[in-house]
């Protein structure tokens, strides 16, 4: 886990991990967290910043500001065309980000499509959301209680092993066997085939 700037490491919940999905949540107190997990698997590596700020810019609001995006760190199989010049990693993100401005008064939620990225092409989609679920003290933000999650699900990235040659002709040749066995009971009831 690399962390920048000062904010606490949040706790980190990995709800999938796989080939066709990933959903991770963050979560934790004070001013929010920038920085990179990788998934338990090894398949999945996601930054993410989630910045909250009070006060903010515009005056008496919470400034959320949140982005993120997740690269699958796996081979891509064969049919999968090779990453180019615009999205040099398989990828799925959000596009640059964005940030709201909110009351302070109860609990916040907003959120961002994933739509941006190589694994977009291959029918991939997923969203990030970012929650302030308390502000005990509004003056104290490191009272306060965050989650952001990200999640995205599309095609199968496995790597399906083909089969080898000799594994291929033992097959067929069971197959053969099996046809001529059926073919020699059914002409010559009674009699069986041996090697």
């Amino acid at each position: 886990m690399t962390v920048c700037g000062l904010q606490a490491n949040p706790s980190v919940q990995w709800v999938s991990d796989s080939f066709n999905s990933f959903d991770v949540i963050l979560s934790g107190t004070g001013p929010g967290w920038t920085g990179t997990v990788t998934s338990p698997s090894g398949l999945w590596e996601l930054t993410s910043g989630n910045i909250i700020q009070y006060p903010s810019i515009v005056s008496g609001s919470v400034m959320i500001d949140n982005y993120g995006y997740a690269t699958f760190l796996g081979q891509l199989p064969s049919d999968y065309p090779a990453p180019n010049q615009f999205n040099s990693s398989v990828s799925i993100g959000t596009f640059g980000g964005y940030n709201q401005f909110f009351d302070p008064a109860g609990s916040i939620t907003d959120g961002n499509p994933l739509d941006y990225g190589y694994l977009i092409n291959a029918n991939w989609w997923g969203d990030s959301t970012i929650s302030v679920t308390s502000m005990p003290t509004l003056s104290d933000m490191s009272t306060w209680e965050w989650a952001a999650e990200y999640k995205a699900s599309g095609g199968n990235l496995e790597v399906v092993p083909v089969p080898e040659p000799t594994t291929i002709s033992l097959s067929a040749l069971a197959a053969i066997l099996g046809i001529a066995s059926r073919f020699r009971k059914n002409r010559y009831p009674g009699t069986k085939i041996g090697l």
